[in-house]
């Protein structure tokens, strides 16, 4: 822990250094190593999450690794990137795996939830993928698979998936084509967007096209 310092005489060794005594001199701790203290007989290594590189002057401590990276080895002189479909953590040990139903880019970016009608079915996935025409999320988020459309609404037709609820006057059954809505039949009407069936006209009333029922007038 101490070294010969010339004319000096014997000194302790300084931080960042180790010495073993003797007739040897003071040597500078080794990259993904380092020495807090004085006196030190050797070189401590890096914790895992953060590393040391190379320097005449002295290690005296290692650095974390930067946001976006990590290290779960000891005594390395580097970091790794995250990958896609992961994410750091705190004290940079480890990357996470992003859950299924999110999203992750890697670096330094934290996973997100996929949005409504799209998709992540499995963990670790680095995009979330379009439902299918005909299928949707219902308008979650998060979502890790996609669901037919349901009664009363139709396929998305104008691009990508997901859903679009009958407009009034308007209906899809359970055994309908998924791809449009019907019109109700003359003398049949209905109140309300995604509707599943009609019903007749009550008597005393009409149906005005897109207006729905309304009283004859005088």
């Amino acid at each position: 822990g101490q070294f010969e310092n010339g004319t000096e005489g014997i000194e302790l060794c300084p931080p960042g250094f180790y010495c073993k005594g003797e007739n040897s001199t003071k040597v500078p701790c080794a990259a993904g190593t380092y020495a807090e203290l004085q006196g030190s007989v050797s070189c401590v290594p890096c914790s895992a999450g953060k590393f040391s590189v190379e320097d005449s002057s002295g290690i005296e401590s290692c650095q974390l690794c930067p946001a976006g990276q990590y290290q779960n080895d000891t005594m390395k002189t580097d970091c790794r990137a995250v990958d896609p479909g992961f994410k750091d953590t705190a004290g940079r040990t480890e990357q996470i795996v992003c859950p299924a139903g999110k999203f992750g880019q890697g670096g330094d970016k934290d996973c997100v939830a996929c949005e409504a009608d799209r998709y992540a079915p499995t963990s670790g996935s680095s995009t979330c993928d379009d439902c299918l025409q005909g299928w949707s999320t219902d308008g979650r988020t998060g979502s890790i698979r996609c669901e037919s459309c349901p009664s009363g609404a139709r396929a998305n037709t104008s691009g990508g998936g997901g859903c679009v609820d009958c407009a009034v006057g308007f209906y899809r059954g359970s055994k309908d084509d998924v791809l449009v809505c019907k019109a109700c039949p003359s003398g049949w009407e209905n109140s309300f967007e995604a509707s599943t069936s009609c019903g007749p006209v009550p008597p005393g009333q009409f149906k005005n096209g897109t207006k729905g029922k309304e009283l004859c007038p005088p």
